[in-house]
């Protein structure tokens, strides 16, 4: 069993037919990423160095986390959301939002700068209006950040427009070429 991390569960008065909130377990998760050790995301949380407050591991640390950070509004993919991704889960970093918002404040997000901007690869797409693949393999290709960014995208020719070389090899494997039955050798009369 591993060490307790909080003062205990408190008498936060939030059980609805005996059983604790949704936002018990994202709560008592947030803490077990950040202080239990043997716990798989450790590494990404508490090894980084991001701490929970003390606040919300005193005795009723729950009934402050919900006081501090509200009830989860509803709808499907809302969850916590650190708005500095390198802070700890304290009040003023803390919120709920949705899963887009969440996938663009990874720490292992590309970021590209230009003209004193900072947004991710996918941000900047939208905004220009390709899509985030094309961007992403003109850089890969070694384009300089700026020509990717305002070069306009060539529109995508119809495909029965397409020139295809007639007199080009099929894809795929090639045929076996037939081989005739042996005949059986007749001998020739003299």
């Amino acid at each position: 069993m591993y060490p307790r991390h909080v003062d205990g569960p408190g008498d936060h008065g939030y059980l609805e037919n005996g059983q604790c909130p949704p936002e018990y377990r994202i709560w008592s998760t947030m803490i077990q990423r950040c202080c239990n050790e043997k716990c798989r995301e450790f590494p990404r949380y508490g090894g980084r160095g991001i701490k929970v407050c003390e606040r919300w591991l005193a005795w009723n640390g729950f009934a402050n986390f919900i006081q501090d950070v509200g009830p989860r509004p509803e709808g499907a993919g809302i969850s916590l959301h650190r708005v500095d991704n390198n802070g700890h889960y304290e009040r003023d970093n803390v919120t709920w939002t949705d899963q887009k918002t969440q996938m663009r404040n990874r720490s292992n997000n590309h970021k590209l700068t230009v003209e004193g901007r900072e947004m991710t690869l996918v941000e900047w797409a939208e905004e220009l209006g390709m899509l985030p693949g094309t961007l992403c393999q003109r850089l890969r290709k070694g384009w300089p950040v700026e020509e990717a960014l305002t070069c306009p995208v060539k529109p995508r020719m119809p495909s029965h427009q397409w020139k295809r070389n007639p007199n080009a090899a099929k894809r795929g494997p090639k045929p076996k070429p037939r081989q005739r039955p042996e005949q059986p050798s007749v001998p020739v009369p003299p």
